[in-house]
């Protein structure tokens, strides 16, 4: 049970974080369309220890305005979790996060993370059998999310080698450094990617080149070898 807990929150807490989000301009248009899948593997000293699955969905209602709407599905021996994401257009920053976790021989917990950008502040109410708890955060900028910044990314151009940006969790800030175009095998072929370093946290990110700028590759050398390796892409209506 103390490995299943160790694999899960180093998981949760420093592998999904490495996906990056930058606060610059972005281009006119999306590169992706609604149902455009990305799966994934997960790593864990070069073994395979699950899957993930990243769809975006698309507009949806969220209240009386028009959102996007992204899922995103992490399936291991150890746990089970499904997060609902919706996101503002313009800014693809959080809205409202739902998130349902499974994990073996524990109860059920359900999260759900209420964002009000304005006043930069979050709402996370955790649930677990007939316990709950409310955390409210506030931070000093507005509020990044960890998988919206998949999308995020991909919207934008113009990054230099060596450029430095600030990432702004509801949890942590750090660091990414843009270290240029570098070669990455990916499905026993050669891509060309973007890559990223974060610190102090070390993670490292690839981002294939071209017009959709796929995430290929998430790992965390510190974090006895963890990664997230790209699969393929999918695209369904919805």
């Amino acid at each position: 049970m103390k490995r299943q807990f160790i694999f899960y929150t180093l998981f949760c807490f420093y592998v999904l974080p490495a996906f990056v989000v930058f606060s610059l301009s972005q281009k006119e248009g999306v590169p992706f369309r609604a149902g455009e899948t990305l799966y994934y593997n997960i790593y864990y000293k070069g073994v395979k220890v699950g899957t993930s699955v990243l769809k975006f969905k698309g507009e949806k209602k969220l209240g009386d305005r028009v959102v996007y709407y992204i899922t995103f599905y992490t399936h291991t021996p150890y746990f089970k979790d499904l997060e609902k994401i919706y996101a503002d257009k313009d800014t693809f920053l959080p809205l409202r996060v739902e998130r349902k976790i499974s994990r073996l021989a524990m109860p059920v917990m359900y999260i759900s993370e209420e964002y009000d950008q304005e006043k930069r502040e979050v709402v996370i109410r955790k649930r677990e059998l007939i316990f709950s708890k409310k955390i409210v955060l506030r931070k000093k900028n507005v509020i990044d999310n960890p998988i919206l910044s998949v999308y995020h990314y991909r919207l934008l151009d113009d990054l230099g080698a060596g450029d430095e940006l600030i990432l702004n969790f509801p949890r942590r800030r750090f660091r990414v450094k843009y270290e240029g175009v570098r070669e990455i095998k990916i499905k026993n072929m050669q891509e060309k990617a973007r890559v990223f370093r974060g610190y102090p946290v070390g993670f490292q990110v690839w981002l294939k080149e071209g017009k959709q700028k796929l995430p290929l590759k998430i790992e965390n050398p510190r974090l006895f070898g963890y990664a997230l390796v790209f699969t393929k892409v999918d695209y369904f209506d919805r």
